[in-house]
C-alpha cells in the first residue's frame, strides 16, 4: 500500500493491482467531493426517507437498520474507515457495524442505489 498522509499525496505502488489502485483513486476523489461519514449518513437517511439522527439513534427498527446498515457499507467498502471508527460515530460495536457492512451490500445492490446517485 502506498504512503497516504492525504489523497492528494498518492504515490504509485508496484505492489497494487490495478483494481487496488482503481478503489484508492476512488476513495481519494470521494474524499475530494466532500464525501465522510456524515454526507454517508445523510445520503443513507434520504435513501430511506428519514434525518440523519434517526440512523444514530438507537433501535433495531428494519427500517433503521436498513438506513445505518446503508451508511456502514458505504462508509466501510466506499470510504475506506474502519469498522471501530464507524462504530464510534454510529454508537454501536465494531461487529455490529461488520454485521451491518454485508446487510449494507445487499441492500444496496438489491435496490440498486449508491452513494453517489
Amino acid at each position: 500500500m502506498p504512503n497516504l498522509t492525504k489523497c492528494g499525496v498518492i504515490k504509485q505502488d508496484s505492489a497494487l493491482s490495478g483494481g487496488e489502485q482503481a478503489e484508492l483513486e476512488r476513495r481519494c476523489r470521494l474524499e475530494a467531493e466532500g464525501f465522510d461519514i456524515e454526507k454517508v449518513i445523510e445520503r443513507a437517511a434520504e435513501i430511506r426517507g428519514l434525518t440523519a439522527e434517526q440512523i444514530r439513534t438507537a433501535g433495531k427498527e428494519p427500517w433503521r437498520v436498513q438506513a445505518r446498515s446503508l451508511a456502514c457499507y458505504w462508509a466501510v467498502r466506499e470510504l475506506g474507515m474502519t469498522t471501530v471508527a464507524v462504530s464510534k460515530v454510529l454508537g454501536i460495536s465494531a461487529t455490529a457495524v461488520t454485521k451491518a457492512v454485508s446487510r449494507g451490500e445487499l441492500f444496496a445492490k438489491s435496490r440498486e442505489v449508491g452513494l453517489e446517485e
